[in-house]
């Protein structure tokens, strides 16, 4: 899998606050982001007290999609959107901007590639 961890920019949902830069990493089954570069290899993402040290998470499952926006300039826009159907989920989409497209077709495969693993684990688990 893909290594993913970077500075991108995530589009606050407050008005008039524009995007707001976030050190962003995916380990385990979470995609985690804070405000400060921060090492994701010394946590333990399934202890919930050591996510809230992150700004905030998002478990990969609860992720219906990721795509890249092809709308604008620039092509360095993708989406993450969430699977409404839990009470738990409060956002439908997430924004993001990454530092050039290449950077984001690097964000939004691997992503999806980490996604994939994780659901692959929980069927094979589920299946034993």
């Amino acid at each position: 899998l893909p290594i993913l961890e970077a500075w991108l920019e995530k589009k606050s949902t407050s008005m008039g606050r524009g995007y707001q830069k976030r050190w962003v990493a995916v380990s385990g089954s979470y995609l985690l982001w804070s405000d400060w570069q921060r090492e994701v290899y010394d946590i333990d993402v399934t202890n919930a007290k050591e996510r809230k040290k992150w700004n905030n998470s998002i478990n990969l499952m609860s992720i219906k999609d990721v795509e890249a926006v092809k709308e604008g300039k620039t092509q360095r826009k993708f989406k993450i959107l969430m699977d409404t159907s839990s009470k738990k989920i409060k956002r439908g989409e997430y924004l993001w901007k990454a530092k050039n497209k290449d950077d984001r077709d690097k964000w939004v495969a691997g992503l999806k590639k980490h996604i994939s693993h994780v659901r692959s684990m929980l069927s094979y688990l589920g299946n034993k």
